[in-house]
């Protein structure tokens, strides 16, 4: 894949996160985006927090909630990534 990852520059995916490092916040188990039910984070107050999330130039994550339908790509064990 490093066809189409790894550094800022025209022609590469725009795969990107904002993000405050100073931001403090508190583990809340019912805001997590996560399969597993539970967190050993729950209630830990954490310095540091994403804002927004893109991929391929494309905003998915924005403060808390998701922008549209999942627009990633399954990338397989021993694949190429081209394509």
């Amino acid at each position: 894949i490093d066809d189409r990852k790894g550094e800022i520059t025209a022609g590469l995916d725009a795969d990107l996160c904002v993000w405050d490092p100073n931001r403090q916040w508190t583990v809340a188990q019912d805001q997590l985006h996560q399969r597993h039910k539970v967190s050993p984070y729950d209630g830990e107050r954490l310095v540091g927090q994403v804002i927004r999330t893109y991929v391929r130039g494309q905003l998915v994550y924005d403060g808390g909630s998701y922008a549209g339908d999942p627009v990633g790509r399954l990338l397989a064990r021993g694949t190429t990534g081209s394509g």
